[in-house]
């Protein structure tokens, strides 16, 4: 996998979910957290996404649905002139923070 800026990229996620009952068809809720490790100059990112959904199970397939809210933080590195004529660029670690709303539909089989 790839970064954002084309370097090597290691996401470690953990994801928890909850069955309202053990039936084919059953309302869940699930929360999803991890980290990104990455080299270069992007350095880490970290996303939390928690959320419900429901779950039809047929005989050999299973149609998934999801309703969640997304937060990531992005830590970039951004290169800006100091005006120091000796030493023409810093390095300054900016991070992004990214609030969404997903809605997600998949087929498990």
């Amino acid at each position: 996998m790839e970064g954002l800026s084309g370097s090597p990229t290691l996401p470690v996620l953990i994801d928890v979910k909850g069955y309202l009952h053990e039936k084919p068809h059953t309302p869940f809720a699930f929360v999803t957290i991890g980290k990104s490790f990455h080299s270069g100059d992007f350095h880490q990112s970290f996303k939390c996404d928690i959320g419900i959904g429901y779950n039809l199970s047929f005989t050999k397939i299973a149609l998934h649905t999801t309703v969640s809210y997304v937060y990531k933080r992005i830590s970039d590195m951004v290169f800006y002139d100091s005006g120091n004529p000796l030493f023409y660029t810093e390095k300054k670690i900016i991070p992004f923070n990214f609030h969404s709303i997903s809605l997600g539909v998949g087929i498990l089989f």
